[in-house]
Parts: structure tokens; C-alpha cells; sequence
């Protein structure tokens, strides 16, 4: 959206209606949101972002480049900001979910016992 001039539409009503998954905007200087533009809270801490390795880690946006890069916004001071002298680009608040690789390996041990008879014990073993 870096080149949607919105400085003089009258009515942006519902823009993001129903979009609950936007997790990534670029506004140029001249995009105007407003309250009526519908952009949907982000969701809740810990939700895996789709088609992403990332899980949002706060309710906010954070402009990741650009205009008061660094800043972060609920939805609704998103779209209220105005002064955006720059293309900025905001993403949901999120990190990269931490992969842990696990492997599960069984052992078993055979004991030959003293009196000629014989035991053996299974052992589970998850390495990571």
C-alpha cells in the first residue's frame, strides 16, 4: 500500500473489514487510516502468525522500518497516526518461534545373571 493516496478520501469505512490475518502493512506518507478502517487487533500472545516460523509476542504492531521505526501501536494508534513522512513498513509485534529437534531412542540391555538365567531391561532415552 506504499502508493495508496488516501489524503483525500471521505469514507475508508471497513478497508480491513474481516481481514483478521493482515499481519504486515506498508503505508506510504500520504495512506491515512481511521478509526472506521476496521484493522482488527492483533491476536493474542503466543499465536503462531500463518505461513510464518513466528508467534506474536505482544498486542501491537512495530514499525519494522521507516517511520519511528522500533515504535509500537495498538491497532487502534495505528489508525490514528498521522505524520508519516516516510514509506513505513509494520509488522505484528512477533519473534521466531524457537525449534527444538527431539529424538527418542530405546535401549535395551540383556543381563547373562550368575545362576544361568537371564534379564534384560528397556530403557527410554529422548535426546534433544
Amino acid at each position: 500500500m506504499a502508493n495508496l493516496v488516501t489524503s483525500q478520501v471521505t469514507d475508508v469505512s471497513y478497508m480491513f473489514y474481516w481481514d483478521s490475518s493482515l499481519s504486515h502493512l506498508v503505508l506510504g506518507s500520504k495512506t491515512n487510516l481511521h478509526d472506521d478502517s476496521a484493522l482488527a487487533d492483533v491476536p493474542k500472545t503466543g499465536t503462531t502468525i500463518p505461513g510464518t516460523n513466528k508467534k506474536v509476542t505482544s498486542p501491537n504492531w512495530v514499525a519494522t522500518s521507516g517511520y519511528h521505526q522500533g515504535q509500537k501501536y495498538s491497532s487502534k494508534d495505528l489508525m490514528e497516526l498521522t505524520g508519516r513522512d516516510q514509506v513505513t513498513v509494520y509488522d505484528w509485534d512477533s519473534t521466531p518461534i524457537d525449534t527444538i529437534e527431539t529424538h527418542s531412542v530405546t535401549r535395551t540391555i540383556n543381563f547373562h545373571l550368575p545362576d544361568g538365567l537371564n534379564a534384560n531391561a528397556t530403557r527410554f532415552y529422548y535426546a534433544y
